[in-house]
């Protein structure tokens, strides 16, 4: 059973990464500023390592969570972040379609496991806050348009319902581990004399993976 599962995350998670740099390549954008195939050898092979290790191991911690609607979530969640994450690090864009689906998705499971489990209170709590962050970006959003993308205040809608559906309070903590991942990426870039200019997408995604497994 683990084994399976485990051989079912490492395929769901290369093709959810290999699918994102497809796209990526379609929309003309370079993998690496260089160019040199080597690099852009190097680039998809650390991409597709990561995919194999992220999806394994969510098909491992899958089979140990006794909840299904937390198991399902952690599910989405990951494909969301295989296959946006890689994207937006490449091309500084995100897809409102996978985002839109994701957010979909992700709400269907908050609504019937509510229904299931008669948990009114906690949905309510869950939606307040993922409303409260969705807000809180758009503000930002709209005095800042040039740090902080549109594309990035819907993103947070369908993470912050799944991190706030599984655990309310690690909210904090979800955004806490993005601004200092995003930090540190981008004092990295200055350091390199690059552009400061960092995709915050990867860092909200990664953060809420992150922060999910941590609760599961």
């Amino acid at each position: 059973m683990f084994g399976v599962a485990i051989a079912l995350g490492v395929a769901l998670g290369t093709t959810a990464v290999w699918y994102s740099l497809h796209v990526a390549a379609d929309v003309n954008v370079s993998i690496q500023p260089v160019g040199a195939r080597h690099t852009i050898g190097v680039t998809r092979t650390l991409f597709l390592g990561g995919g194999a290790v992220v999806g394994g191991g969510t098909g491992w911690i899958v089979t140990r969570v006794s909840d299904g609607s937390t198991a399902t979530l952690l599910v989405v969640l990951t494909l969301l972040f295989l296959v946006q994450g890689p994207f937006d690090f490449l091309t500084m864009r995100l897809s409102r379609p996978v985002t839109a689906c994701a957010f979909i998705a992700t709400a269907a499971i908050v609504t019937i496991d509510t229904r299931i489990a008669n948990s009114w209170t906690n949905a309510a709590t869950t939606w307040l806050v993922a409303t409260a962050v969705v807000a809180l970006f758009g503000v930002l959003h709209w005095y800042t348009p040039k740090s902080l993308g549109f594309g990035d205040v819907l993103l947070v809608a369908p993470l912050a319902l799944a991190v706030g559906y599984v655990f309310p309070q690690n909210i904090a903590l979800w955004l806490l581990l993005a601004s200092a991942s995003a930090a540190l990426h981008g004092g990295a870039r200055r350091m390199r004399r690059s552009t400061p200019m960092i995709p915050f997408g990867p860092h909200l995604l990664g953060a809420g993976w992150l922060t999910l497994v941590m609760n599961v």
